[in-house]
């Protein structure tokens, strides 16, 4: 019972390390990116919170087809033939120079 008690205490303690280890992580890469900033891969702005690739406006602005509200032939053509296919979608549209 007592070795229990210790354990639990101890990993306490380990999660409380690593949630102080984590904050100060968090500010060495806050404090990073205000020297190097990472840009957003479509129009080179700094990447604020959680933001990976694309910052909030680009995201917004992605051309979305709306595919999954019609049926698109042209997109089931591509593949008729080679594999075979029940319905094909697509998120995006490809824009030359686009963040895409």
């Amino acid at each position: 019972m007592l070795w229990q008690i210790i354990r639990y205490f101890g990993a306490l303690k380990i999660k409380k390390q690593f949630a102080a280890a984590m904050v100060l992580l968090r500010y060495w890469n806050d404090l990073l990116n205000l020297f190097y900033p990472n840009p957003c891969a479509g129009c080179g702005q700094a990447l604020v919170g959680n933001e990976a690739t694309l910052c909030t406006s680009c995201r917004i602005h992605l051309p979305r087809t709306q595919s999954h509200q019609t049926w698109v032939k042209p997109l089931t053509d591509k593949f008729a033939g080679k594999v075979p296919v029940k319905a094909v979608y697509s998120f995006l549209r490809f824009e030359r120079g686009g963040a895409v």
